[in-house]
């Protein structure tokens, strides 16, 4: 992919860059009603995962049938995100061992792919990838231009609400 006519760098010239795919996963929306894991069939997720991440991992078992009802990916203010993020937010929004492992994850992914173009949605003022950088360029997108203009890790950045307009700005 390449960055559209709405991408942006800083007025600086410098690398901005967003939180990585992973974490923007985990963030992304806001809270979720916290009966979910109650009404879930079967006892998903707890049922299905063991205390050992890397066993879990090895032994991945799927519920027969979907274990949610719609109700459960409901949120409890279900206005548009547009308020909730036009204040900075200079946090993280998983702990420190997340991050750690998420970014020694990609310390030894990322050399492989010493090409890679990277797309990091739902950014924020902080990536979790190595300060090495073995990539080619990073293009993020997020909510909050101030958050987006104080990470450094990315070569362009893009200010969307992917909720209201789902098309992401590249070619």
């Amino acid at each position: 992919f390449r960055p559209s006519a709405t991408s942006r760098k800083s007025s600086h010239g410098q690398t901005i860059s967003g939180m990585a795919f992973l974490s923007g996963l985990f963030a992304f929306g806001r809270r979720r009603s916290s009966s979910t894991q109650v009404r879930a069939k079967g006892g998903w997720p707890q049922s299905f995962v063991s205390a050992d991440a890397a066993q879990t991992l090895r032994e991945v078992r799927w519920p027969e049938e979907w274990p949610y009802t719609e109700v459960d990916f409901s949120r409890q203010d279900e206005s548009t995100d547009a308020g909730f993020y036009s204040q900075p937010r200079i946090c993280t929004h998983v702990d420190d061992n997340f991050i750690a492992t998420l970014t020694k994850h990609y310390g030894e992914v990322f050399p492989t792919y010493p090409n890679a173009r990277i797309l990091d949605i739902c950014s924020s003022w902080i990536s979790h990838y190595p300060t090495e950088k073995t990539w080619s360029h990073v293009s993020i997108t997020g909510m909050n231009e101030y958050e987006l203009q104080q990470n450094k890790q990315a070569d362009d950045y893009s200010v969307r609400d992917l909720n209201e307009n789902p098309k992401l700005p590249y070619d």
